[in-house]
């Protein structure tokens, strides 16, 4: 297929259309980072990196880590400076804070009617979306709660989403900071 035909000719991935946030970020994340050069085309340092390090801009690092005090474990650097790169990132902080409510949402419906089917469903969306942006945090509760609607464990899941919403304020602030 089309695909093939692209790798054949020396493509090193290949993404279909519609293109969906989750497969860009994961091919992204297989690419090597390109490193600045200087004048003569040798690597020169970004910020605290050295050549042999994968670049993280200053400014996203900092504004990460200052975004609001200990928030510095909601974010994966990488993820973020890909978007920003790729020039989606604002859409993309946008776009996740209009669909993410809706998510919750219908977290909170499956809590409320203890439905394990529906808050496995919820949860695996909330997980790969807030991934895909580099919502760390958000993505590994959502992993949880998915877990425990796959288990029908349902003992500690409305603890799981109380803390679901209290990382989703700070994580909101925290990508607001870097646009």
């Amino acid at each position: 297929g089309e695909k093939e035909k692209c790798i054949t000719a020396g493509m090193d991935d290949y993404l279909s259309k519609p293109i969906r946030v989750e497969e860009l970020v994961q091919a992204l994340s297989r690419c090597p980072a390109l490193l600045p050069t200087d004048r003569d085309g040798q690597p020169r340092s970004v910020g605290n990196s050295t050549p042999t390090q994968t670049p993280v801009l200053p400014a996203v690092d900092e504004a990460i880590a200052s975004a609001e005090t200990g928030t510095a474990h909601l974010l994966n650097a990488n993820i973020v400076e890909s978007l920003r790169e790729i020039e989606a990132l604002d859409e993309l902080i946008d776009l996740y804070r209009q669909e993410t409510p809706k998510l919750l949402d219908r977290l909170s419906c499956a809590l409320a009617h203890r439905d394990a089917e529906a808050l496995e469903a919820a949860a695996h969306s909330l997980k790969s979306t807030s991934g895909s942006i580099g919502a760390k945090e958000i993505s590994r509760l959502g992993a949880q709660l998915e877990e425990c609607g796959r288990q029908k464990d349902l003992s500690s899941v409305d603890l799981l989403f109380d803390r679901v919403k209290l990382e989703f304020d700070r994580t909101i602030a925290a990508l607001l900071a870097l646009k």
